[in-house]
């Protein structure tokens, strides 16, 4: 490479994107023959992602990883029959990356790589944005290496290094605890911001328990509201947990008003990238909708105020704000979740959790065209025999035409419940109205047993290809997806700690709702407090670090550079 280049060889051109419309990309398919074309583009970027080529002219090898990656993967996806090679050129590109950081020293060679901000697009001061870059591109290896751990560990407890002895049930409750003194954790913080107690309650993994704790309390107020005897409801009886509406409503705006924020710092791109954070505003729109509709019943009060609920519209705004509550609150429960992704033991099953959820999202594709056809065939086989009674000449016994194959909904709601073996077989019986005998009474009986034949050949079918091929189909997926977690757990469920981790490194050291007073006039009222807390509790001068001659990221990257070579010429 160096001889190529002395001689004034050029850099290897990057190839451009699959969805490049350029001029020189027109005309090059065209021109050249499809068949070479493909394979060429595979040879340039094999070419180019040669670590030793990477080594040798990036300025930034590990921001050069990070993009060549991302452009293999999306090739990878384009050209389906080149597919395993260019994941297999993704992943070799990345180990390099890991291998290059595995080479750090010391803890401030990784500190130094991980807060370079080249190629970040987050707006504000966050803590490692080299490693929130990772995270986006998805470079598992890279986050999951042992170093970068160490040092993310290390800036997630702080000085608290007795979090790391603990066990995971006093970590629980000491996120119960923090429920109680989340009192002092406002004042220290507010009036108190350079005392050891409120540089204490900065660290990541306080932000993490004060945040938790907050939305624990937001859970019990749930759990509340959800539970208030509803038996002889009236309209009046909407005040009587109006206060507990209220502090729901303060929580829900402050929620929605962290999320925003966060939505402005990271940018759209980065937000909804992570998933959870469309579930929390699912979540809150559905809590928004909720408050609006007990706005709507508390300014419709004075109307029939005694009016007991059965009496009420079906689109009354109080039953419609129960529903959406009902949903809401299922939902805030469910995010409980995310905490779980922490734990070594539960977080791999989370990971797997996310991982059968795709699973099953391909499924129920296959799945609504099986429904949807079988559906579309049978529902209205039947249609003319609804409602039919038939009655047995000698045993008087009365037989009726079910509700199943008559219409679109009640066949659909047949097979879908069918699917789990809640749908009997006697469903595609057909049954027809005894037929006048010569004296006129109802004794004739007819069968219709084409038509039964095929009601029960098609739903048999049904049956077979849902619960034994498909089911089993979903099965197996499920327990390929858990399967792949557990063996690589090592990196899959570190990955998603991390995640979880930078997350409540980016949120604010008071959690929801307490940013409300937080952010909102405390300049103009806190002095007042200041100097009389101050006695009571001495604010002490936090010691300034010793300036000492810290490398900068160039030369970090020079010295990896250079013990990498070093390590390939020993391997070889």
């Amino acid at each position: 490479i160096d001889i190529l280049i002395s001689r004034g060889h050029p850099e290897i051109p990057r190839p451009h994107k699959h969805s490049c419309t350029c001029n020189d990309c027109l005309t090059a398919l065209d021109e050249e023959d499809h068949l070479i074309s493909t394979f060429k583009t595979y040879d340039t970027y094999k070419a180019i992602c040669n670590p030793v080529y990477i080594n040798r002219l990036a300025n930034d090898p590990i921001l050069m990883v990070f993009y060549l990656a991302d452009e293999l993967i999306e090739m990878a996806e384009h050209k389906r029959a080149l597919r395993s090679k260019y994941e297999e050129l993704a992943l070799n590109t990345e180990t390099y990356a890991a291998d290059l950081i595995a080479l750090c020293r010391t803890s401030d060679e990784v500190r130094i790589i991980l807060n370079e901000k080249e190629g970040s697009r987050l707006k504000g001061n966050f803590l490692f944005p080299r490693l929130i870059l990772a995270v986006d591109y998805k470079q598992k290896l890279f986050v999951a290496q042992t170093n970068v751990q160490e040092v993310l560990e290390a800036a997630w407890v702080g000085d608290w290094y007795e979090w790391k002895t603990y066990t995971s049930l006093r970590r629980v409750f000491h996120a119960f605890g923090r429920m109680i003194t989340l009192l002092c954790l406002y004042i220290f913080c507010i009036f108190l911001p350079k005392s050891t107690q409120a540089q204490f309650y900065s660290i990541p993994v306080n932000r993490m328990l004060s945040s938790v704790s907050s939305y624990l309390i937001f859970l019990c107020l749930l759990f509340l509201e959800s539970h208030r005897d509803k038996k002889d409801q009236t309209r009046y009886d909407f005040q009587n947990n109006i206060k507990i509406k209220i502090f729901i409503f303060v929580y829900i705006l402050s929620h929605i008003l962290n999320s925003f924020r966060m939505w402005a710092l990271q940018g759209s791109a980065r937000f909804f990238s992570f998933k959870w954070n469309i579930y929390d505003l699912i979540t809150e729109l559905l809590f928004a909708m909720t408050v609006a509709f007990w706005i709507s019943a508390y300014i419709t009060l004075s109307t029939l105020p005694d009016l007991e609920r059965k009496y009420w519209h079906y689109l009354d705004p109080q039953l419609l704000a129960e529903g959406l509550f009902c949903i809401g609150t299922v939902m805030a429960f469910m995010k409980l979740l995310l905490l779980i992704q922490i734990n070594y033991i539960l977080g791999p099953m989370q990971v797997s959790l996310g991982k059968m959820t795709v699973d099953f999202s391909r499924f129920f594709v296959i799945f609504t065209i099986v429904i949807g056809s079988f559906t579309a065939g049978l529902c209205r086989l039947y249609d003319y025999y609804d409602g039919m009674k038939q009655i047995d000449p000698e045993t008087k016994s009365e037989s009726e035409q079910g509700g199943s194959f008559v219409g679109p909904l009640s066949t659909f709601d047949l097979l879908f419940w069918g699917l789990f073996g809640m749908s009997s077989q006697d469903e595609s019986d057909v049954v027809i109205e005894n037929l006048p005998s010569e004296n006129g009474e109802l004794e004739s009986i007819n069968t219709h047993d084409f038509t039964q034949a095929v009601g029960y050949t098609l739903f048999g079918v049904y049956t077979v290809l849902t619960v034994v091929v498909l089911l089993n189909m979903l099965i197996a997926a499920m327990s390929n997806s858990f399967q792949a977690v557990t063996e690589n757990v090592d990196v899959e469920w570190i990955f998603g700690r991390t995640k979880v981790y930078l997350i409540y490194m980016s949120q604010t050291v008071l959690p929801p709702p307490l940013i409300f007073p937080a952010g909102v006039g405390v300049g103009a009222w806190s002095a007042v407090f200041t100097n009389t807390l101050q006695k009571w509790f001495p604010q002490k001068e936090l010691p300034e670090a010793e300036e000492t001659p810290q490398e900068n990221f160039d030369e970090v990257i020079s010295k990896l550079k250079t013990r990498y070579l070093s390590m390939k010429t020993v391997e070889e």
